[in-house]
C-alpha cells in the first residue's frame, strides 16, 4: 500500500510515527505505547492508523485494517487528503 504513488504523494504532508505494540525490546516503552494507543483509538485492531493534529493532539481520523477502503490505494490516499483538508 505505502509504495503506491498516490499514497506516497498523500503522505508527503505527514510526519509518520510508528507505534509498535508491544515493543519487545523495552517493557516501559511498550507500556507507554499501549497507553498512547488506548488514548488515541481505544482499539486493539492492528494495523490501525490514527491521524493526529500535531498542535492540538486531536484525532482527525482513525481507521482500522478491517475497513474496506484500506485495500484500495486511491481510496486510502483520498482519506489522508481529507484529514489534511480538515486540519486547514
Amino acid at each position: 500500500m505505502f509504495p503506491h504513488p498516490k499514497v506516497r504523494e498523500a503522505f508527503q504532508s505527514f510526519i509518520k510515527v510508528p507505534l509498535y505494540l508491544p515493543e519487545p525490546k523495552d517493557e516501559r516503552v511498550s507500556a507507554r505505547n499501549e497507553e498512547l494507543w488506548t488514548k488515541l483509538a481505544n482499539q486493539e485492531s492492528l494495523p490501525s492508523y490514527a491521524i493526529v493534529d500535531p498542535k492540538t493532539e486531536a484525532v482527525l481520523d482513525l481507521f482500522f485494517f478491517e475497513d474496506q477502503f484500506i485495500r484500495d490505494p486511491a481510496t486510502f490516499a483520498a482519506r489522508l487528503d481529507r484529514a489534511v483538508a480538515a486540519r486547514k
